[in-house]
């Protein structure tokens, strides 16, 4: 394993990055709309906070136009990309794309619960309402509250790992449970005082 140097300030910044790259995770833009101006980001900071009732967390560049349109509408939709929409994670991270609306020349869109743009394909979607914002270092956590969701139950996910995209290969064969465990025990140990029979015995 190889181990980064790291001083009084902590780990470096390129050291830090290359460790969270192991991460894998999926890719996720974030909508929103604001006096008639709707704005999307490519965001992997995304996550399930809470089930009752049920919240959501994603943590935003402080500086970014996004951030700042969000903490001014209130509102905001995570659209979850599915596998074969790594062009749209891409165009929403350009820094050079338009502004606005026109951001979303020629992407398939409709209007969520909250009225920010909800991408057409993506694997799911939810709509939110801001319930709090946190500063957090050089970003802002933003806590949703779900206020819809849809899901395209068939849909594969876009995943990202070590700085580029990936797919779901072959789910891996779970492990026996405890309780498999236990039973498996349970037909090879013999009891106590006493010989396990053999094949065919009375």
């Amino acid at each position: 394993m190889t181990v980064a140097a790291h001083t009084d300030d902590g780990v470096p910044g390129a050291a830090f990055r290359d460790a969270l790259g192991a991460f894998a995770t999926g890719v996720t833009v974030v909508t929103t709309t604001w006096e008639q101006e709707s704005h999307g980001m490519t965001v992997s900071a995304f996550t399930s906070l809470s089930l009752e009732p049920p919240l959501v967390i994603v943590c935003l560049a402080s500086r970014s136009r996004g951030c700042h349109l969000i903490a001014r509408s209130g509102v905001f939709a995570v659209n979850v990309l599915a596998a074969g929409q790594a062009n749209l994670s891409a165009r929403f991270a350009n820094r050079d794309r338009p502004r606005g609306s026109d951001a979303f020349s020629g992407v398939e869109t409709a209007p969520g619960a909250t009225g920010c743009p909800v991408l057409r394909g993506a694997a799911a979607h939810v709509d939110c309402a801001v319930q709090e914002l946190h500063a957090g270092g050089d970003h802002t956590i933003v806590i949703g509250s779900v206020l819809a969701a849809g899901l395209r139950p068939q849909a594969a996910p876009l995943l990202y790992h070590r700085s580029s995209y990936r797919r779901l290969g072959r789910p891996e064969a779970a492990g026996p449970t405890y309780q498999d465990r236990v039973a498996r025990l349970s037909e090879v140990t013999p009891p106590v005082g006493g010989r396990r029979p053999t094949s065919g015995a009375a």
